[in-house]
């Protein structure tokens, strides 16, 4: 799962560094440039720590499996804790972008509105997840097992949601929000993905 959706989640933040910059949303404030890249970043980076424990705890179960049926609840336990943890934080973040307004360039608020619709959709993907995880047999075998077909079907959905970011690329036709991003030491993350 990290390795696939650890990918999709630097893809999600990272291509959000390479393309985003665009329009005034329509009911929602239009702020400045470099003040939506600064919240912007606060909020993903708090979101992509969340999502990469769960993807820690996830592909270590995948990589080394579990010894027991003990140690397959344990793992269990903190996997559908940190899913959980992950998709309420997909949901809050999605908010804060929201509640950021519109960056104050072209397309503004196509680009808040598709960002914070993408990080959104991923607070259900960690639900299912959470949910099937919470359901599998702790027989250590069949929960490897489990574990693993989860982590490809979050790493299907995380890569839907990085495509979507994606598609905004040609938004920022004049890189005015990319330069914010560039520039401001919140998203050096985004950089360092």
């Amino acid at each position: 799962m990290r390795r696939h959706a650890g990918i999709a989640i630097a893809a999600l933040v990272a291509s959000v560094g390479l393309m985003v910059a665009s329009a005034p949303m329509a009911s929602a404030k239009t702020v400045d440039v470099d003040e939506w890249a600064e919240g912007f970043c606060n909020a993903v980076e708090d979101w992509q720590t969340t999502a990469l424990k769960a993807h820690d705890l996830v592909d270590n179960v995948i990589e080394n499996g579990v010894s027991s049926s003990s140690k397959a609840k344990s793992a269990q336990k903190k996997i559908v804790d940190a899913l959980a943890a992950a998709s309420k934080k997909s949901t809050s973040t999605s908010k804060a972008v929201k509640d950021l307004g519109a960056p104050a360039v072209a397309n503004g608020s196509k680009i808040s509105t598709t960002i914070a619709t993408a990080i959104g959709d991923t607070a259900e993907a960690f639900s299912d997840a959470k949910d099937a995880v919470a359901k599998a047999s702790t027989d250590p075998k069949k929960f490897r097992a489990k574990v693993k077909t989860v982590s490809a079907e979050v790493d299907s959905d995380l890569a839907k949601a990085g495509e979507d970011i994606s598609d905004i690329d040609t938004l920022d036709k004049g890189g005015e929000l990319d330069d914010a991003f560039n520039a401001e030491p919140a998203c050096s993350f985004l950089t360092d993905s």
